[in-house]
């Protein structure tokens, strides 16, 4: 779930690209959510 999510949001960041930082914090919720970092 995690990848596709990760997946929707890089692939709307081509669109937008002010949503980088966005996509930085979601990313880094859901790797500290699953323990990887």
């Amino acid at each position: 779930m995690g990848q596709q999510i990760l997946r929707l949001l890089k692939e709307s960041s081509e669109d937008n690209v002010g949503t980088d930082l966005f996509i930085g914090k979601i990313a880094g919720a859901v790797y500290l959510r699953e323990g990887i970092v």
